[in-house]
């Protein structure tokens, strides 16, 4: 700047310090040429320079401003892509940049039309200031890729982050916790043996240091706390792990004190010696009372970012230009850091405040503009065949099934832009900035081939996560970010229908920005470009219906493409995965109805097709971005019936078509491909799914065909399964072992080692450790109390407890005879095996110490530990074998008996699941439903009944203290290893938890069934029950179950 400006040329503006006066800036900013010197003439000038230029470019500049707030002129750059900058000064318009005297303020201004812009900043600054630390060890790793992933390289630059994508990261941190053991350093530490670039797990490599070790760098890894702990700047390029750094976990004079003959070879005038250097990426080794280390973060694809965000810059220092370094960015961040980090003078208190801290921020967020620009980006073109539900199930003499497909053209593209700065080890990720638009097309043909009956919501799923090439950034041990694609699906349908329909739906150039945080309203997603949206059934196969069956309700079928910018954190952080989301939800739909108004219209059917445009975000609250999801673009349309205001396209009983008319096939999804790719980019079609199955209680059958009257309730069978003890215990007396059958029988306590008839022997435990227990044998002939429902003949009758005899129940068809009342000892013998097989660690010690095995006391008793275990259930008297608490017996009717045993089990869940959904899925088979609801309601009762609540907490008590007993008595034993191992404690928490979950599933069955069976009649009329035989009746049978299961007896665990 000048004192006055050269003869002819006029005033721009101007710089420096006004003496006492106080003028009006913002007026003063406003004005040049003549004008401005005018003005000035009213103020002291002595200490005012002017900037001046011809008349004819006077003209040219307008809309100029100085940029820098006063005090920290964190923002002293031009807006890209709009501004230049003219000139700078540390006073520029008066205003000046202290206490951060090394910074300028920049004038700029909007160029003339057509005129270049150019870069307002250089880009010697990837920080407001860098460090140039005292003893500060600062690491920084940055990665470029201009092919975008694909490997072919879309420009010419192939080391310039602005025209490509980028990665950059660095760490900064006191140099007790931190060193570099890279020689490109000034490191003199030399490694080798390096061999496995990709692990994150622990590796081992061997170092020696190329100097005598007191006049060398070398000691710098042993400050602070020594070794263990340091974070290390690995080299590049030797196979060192995958990461630029990593935590020593242990540095140690090896062994094998060879060197390789590369390094063998260099003549070493002292004595180097190899060191075991054991590192990972565990960061939290990292001591946390010698200082926090500092990190940041940048990782984009968009054009401009690195230049906006990264380098742009308020210091106007002069350093090296990239012209220095022929115009390569990775060189001079290379030469410029190692420079100016490895060997600079800054403290560390101004390190933070100039690097990391509130200037940092405060520049970071203006400089996040709304309006980067976003000319290149990742790109995902694909044709798609996604099966999205494919199922077939049994309906008595018919096969439902449901055939949901869509066949889509995606086209959408992703530019990112993600800062980050923080501490570690404790992470504050407020300063964390991200800018993530989107754009695309998709079109969509759905196709839905389906005989059934459904009422059920898939959520949304994700087909296939596909990743984007050469978009992803990992820092191990630290996080992965990047974006990719997921293909998601949903399947939403309460309908009942025959027939097969397809839709078709467009949503295309659509643009989405997201940027985080969310600021100010500017900065909340916006719609850049609307999307353009069309329905249509050009080229679709006509619909085709079976109005034979009843018909009523809809489906839909969505395809969800989403773009997703991922945030996953290494699991040593406890920080939740971060998503932010882009997704074209694309669905088409089916609804349809019989006897929609009665008469001429049989049967009615309409198809929809909508697309929306959702920006969301899973982030977890440490971000403090308070994300809001936005929709756009949503539009929905009746693709039939169209041009009328009726809600269906009605057919005639005369022209509906008839399952006999109607070709059944599965949907060939090259039968017709969408068309948004051009030919010369159109690629084969990629088949994905199904990975999505409908649960077996979701399996409903459409009603085809009238009703009947039901039969006498006695004559009601619960499905098949309920009857099938196969794979149970069956609790009828065994044949009594013969005395000299030794392997089923045990010694018993007794001084003369009576033996006993065995009615089971399990197995405990697995090879090597496998031992026998026996559980002795009880009367069959004794008629035990009976508990059982009050009548099996009336199916309204839900009443439970004590009963004087047993009741005659056929068995079902093909079995002769009526139900047998089994005894009953409560506690499932087969809960011991469970036991040991949940506490396995006992088998090994348990076989060791010989708990199947006899053993001898102080008193010259002989013992068998496990034989001791199992005489704790019920017996009766045998040879000489006294009876024990047989008054614990019942007897039960086998079918409950049969549900008790499946529920006790580990694995096995109620019996018959597959056939109960049938069952509950029409009203042709809803009475063996609601007979086999019977059968749990009725187990349910029986053990809750607080007669078998009380007896099952005597046992599983008597057995611990038999646990207990033996615990103790074998740790006493000298001749044995046994250390106490408290089994009681263990078998009580098994038994009662074992027990929650027996009554867990039976709860879960009855009221999981329950909604199935109301669904049955649940869109009937019920003043139209008389022209169906056996509704009314159905439908009194369906009320009085959901009024036993609501009032059934409250369950208490008695243990």
């Amino acid at each position: 700047a000048n004192k006055g400006c050269n003869a002819g040329d006029e005033p721009l503006t101007f710089e420096g310090r006004f003496g006492k006066d106080d003028p009006d800036l913002d007026a003063l900013y406003k004005l040049k040429g003549s004008a401005l010197l005018s003005a000035l003439e009213e103020y002291d000038t002595d200490h005012i320079g002017l900037y001046c230029c011809p008349p004819d470019d006077l003209d040219r500049w307008n809309n100029c401003e100085w940029k820098g707030k006063e005090g920290s002129c964190f923002d002293a750059h031009c807006d890209i892509n709009a501004q230049v900058g003219l000139t700078s000064s540390r006073v520029g318009g008066a205003v000046g940049c202290f206490p951060n005297i090394e910074r300028t303020r920049v004038f700029c201004c909007v160029p003339p039309d057509g005129e270049p812009l150019f870069l307002p900043v250089p880009l010697e600054n990837l920080f407001p200031n860098p460090p140039i630390g005292d003893d500060v060890t600062t690491e920084f790793d940055l990665q470029v890729d201009n092919t975008w992933g694909d490997g072919d390289a879309d420009t010419a630059e192939d080391e310039n982050p602005d025209s490509a994508t980028f990665q950059f990261f660095v760490l900064a941190s006191p140099g007790e916790i931190q060193t570099s053991l890279d020689k490109r350093d000034g490191s003199h530490w030399e490694l080798f043996n390096c061999n496995d670039a990709a692990s994150e797990e622990r590796q081992i490599v061997q170092m020696i240091c190329t100097r005598d070790f007191n006049n060398s760098n070398c000691g710098d890894i042993f400050k602070g706390k020594g070794a263990p702990g340091t974070i290390i700047q690995m080299p590049q390029g030797q196979g060192c792990g995958p990461g630029k750094y990593a935590v020593v976990k242990s540095l140690q004079v090896s062994r094998n004190q060879t060197l390789p003959r590369h390094l063998e070879k260099r003549g070493w005038s002292h004595g180097p010696v190899v060191y075991d250097l054991s590192f990972d990426y565990n960061f939290q080794r990292v001591p946390r009372d010698l200082g926090n280390t500092q990190m940041r973060i940048d990782f984009s694809n968009q054009e401009g970012y690195w230049s906006n965000i990264v380098a742009a810059s308020p210091s106007r220092k002069s350093k090296r230009t990239l012209a220095d370094v022929g115009g390569s960015h990775r060189r001079w961040l290379e030469e410029e850091w190692r420079d100016e980090m490895h060997f600079g003078l800054v403290d560390r208190d101004d390190l933070h405040k100039r690097w990391f801290g509130e200037d940092a921020v405060a520049w970071l967020k203006a400089l996040l503009d709304i309006n980067v620009k976003v000319d290149k980006r990742h790109d995902y073109e694909e044709e798609v065949s996604a099966i999205i539900l494919q199922e077939e199930w049994q309906c008595g003499n018919f096969q439902a099934k449901v055939d949901a497909i869509a066949t889509a053209a995606i086209k959408m593209s992703t530019s990112f832009g993600f800062t980050l700065i923080t501490t570690l080890p404790e992470m504050d990720l407020k300063n964390s900035f991200l800018h993530f638009n989107n754009e695309g097309s998709v079109e969509a043909v759905f196709t839905l081939d389906a005989l059934m009956k459904m009422d059920w919501d898939s959520e949304e799923f994700t087909i296939v996560p596909l990743p984007i090439p050469g978009g992803t950034f990992n820092i191990p041990g630290i996080v992965k970010i990047g974006p990719s694609l997921d293909l998601n699906a949903r399947f939403k349908a309460g309908i009942s229908m025959a027939g097969r329909i397809e839709a078709r739906a467009s949503i295309a150039d659509w643009e989405i920005r997201q940027t985080f945080p969310v600021q100010t309203d500017d900065y909340k997603a916006k719609e850049l470009d609307g999307p353009n949206r069309t329905f249509d059934d050009d080229d679709l196969s006509g619909p085709s219906f079976d109005a034979s069956v009843v018909a009523d309700g809809y489906a839909e079928v969505h395809l969800i493409p989403s773009l997703v910018f991922g945030i996953q954190w290494h699991k040593q952080w406890n920080i939740d995965n971060t998503d932010v989301k882009l997704q074209a939800d694309t669905y088409g739909r089916i609804r349809a109805h019989s006897d929609i108004v009665g008469g001429g219209c049989a049967f009615g059917y309409a198809v929809d097709a909508g697309v929306e445009l959702i920006a969301s975000a899973d982030v977890p609250e440490v971000f403090q971005w308070k994300p809001q999801p936005f929709r756009f673009g949503g539009l929905e349309a009746r693709v039939i019936p169209r041009g009328t205001d009726n809600q269906y396209l009605c057919l005639t009983e005369a022209n509906a078509k008839r399952a006999t008319d109607v070709s059944v096939r599965n949907f060939s999804a090259t039968s017709r491909r969408p068309s948004l790719l051009a030919s010369g980019l159109r690629k084969r079609l990629v088949p994905y799914g199904p990975i999505l199955s409908l649960p077996r209680v979701e399996q409903l059958c459409p009603s085809k065909g009238g009703t009947e009257d039901p039969v006498d309730c006695i004559n009601i069978y619960a499905v098949d399964e309920f009857y099938d003890a196969t794979d149970s215990d069956d609790f009828l007396e065994k044949r009594s072992a013969s005395l000299d059958d030794s392997s089923l029988s045990v010694t018993t306590s007794k001084p003369n080692l009576l033996k006993r008839a065995e009615a089971k022997v399990f197995n405990l435990c697995k090879n090597p450790n496998i031992m026998r227990i026996g559980i002795p044998s009880w009367d069959t002939t004794r008629i035990y109390r009976f508990y059982d429902n009050g009548d099996w003949g009336e199916c309204n009758d839900y009443t439970f407890g004590r009963q004087s005899d047993k009741q005659n129940v056929p068995k079902p068809q093909g079995r002769n005879g009526d139900e047998r009342y089994v005894v009953e000892h409560i506690l499932e013998a087969n809960m011991i095996a469970d036991f040991l097989k949940a506490n396995d660690a006992l088998c090994g010690p348990m076989k060791k110490a010989g708990w199947d095995k006899t053993h001898k006391d102080s008193n010259d008793n002989e013992y068998t530990p496990l034989t001791y275990i199992g005489d704790a259930f019920p017996h009766k008297a045998s040879r000489g074998y006294s009876a024990f608490m047989e008054d614990e017996f019942v007897r039960v009717i086998e079918p409950i008996n049969i549900v008790k045993q499946k529920v006790f089990r580990e694995k096995d869940s109620i019996p018959g699941e597959a056939a109960m959904a049938a069952a509950a899925a029409s009203e042709q088979t809803v009475d063996r439903a609601i007979r086999t609801m019977k059968n749990v309601l009725m187990t349910y009762e029986y053990i809750a009944h607080a007669d078998i609540r009380s007896i099952l907490a005597a046992q599983v008590t008597r057995v611990a203290n038999r646990f207990e007993e033996m615990d103790q008595r074998l740790a006493n034993d000298n001749t044995v290893v046994w250390t106490k191992e408290d089994v009681k404690g263990k078998w009580l928490k098994f038994a009662k938890g074992r027990t929650e979950q027996a009554v867990s599933k039976l709860v879960v069955f009855l009221d999981d069934y329950m909604q199935k069976i109301e669904k049955v009649l649940a869109n009937t009329d019920p003043s139209k029950d008389s022209a169906f035989p056996g509704r009314a009746e159905r439908r009194t049978k369906i009320a009085k179950l959901k009024a036993a299961i609501n009032n059934r007896t409250r369950w208490v665990n008695p243990l």
